[in-house]
This record gives structure tokens, sequence and C-alpha cells, in this order.
């Protein structure tokens, strides 16, 4: 903050990267769920296997470690609705 602000930043824009660094500045985890349905059942299928598969702390370090710190936000991270 102190550097973008001494070159005359005037806003900061994050993406879904550097969640040590949110974190670390008090941002709040929102977790947002992508849901894709394919017409073909079969590619359906493999998609669904490999979703069920992704786990928070494999996407990013940070986020490992947040969750290794914080073990009951992992079930706030869970999309409340599926779609078979």
């Amino acid at each position: 903050m102190d550097w973008a602000l001494s070159k005359g930043f005037t806003s900061i824009l994050t993406g879904a990267t550097s969640y040590s660094a949110k974190i670390e500045t008090g941002h709040e985890l929102i977790p947002l769920f992508n849901y894709i349905w394919h017409r073909n059942p079969v590619i359906h299928a493999i998609y669904r296997a490999v979703a069920q598969k992704l786990d928070w702390a494999k996407l990013d370090q940070g986020l490992a470690k947040f969750l290794k710190a914080h073990p009951g936000m992992k079930a706030m991270m869970q999309p409340q609705h599926t779609v078979d």
C-alpha cells in the first residue's frame, strides 16, 4: 500500500491470486462457484468427478496456510447447492 500511494495510485485492483497478501491485509474471503453443465453426459460426468476432487488448499499456498490456521473456514467455503 505504501509503495502504491507513494507512486500516486488512487486505487488497487485485486484478482484471484495472492491470497496471502489479501488475508494479511484483512480482506474477507468470499468463495465464488462456477457450475458447468455439458450436453454430453460423459463429459459432464468427467467434469463432476474432477470438480469433486478440487480442494481450496490445493489452489494456492496462501489459502492452504489460511485454512490450516482456521480449519472451521473450510466448511464455510463449500458450495451450498449442487446440481447433477
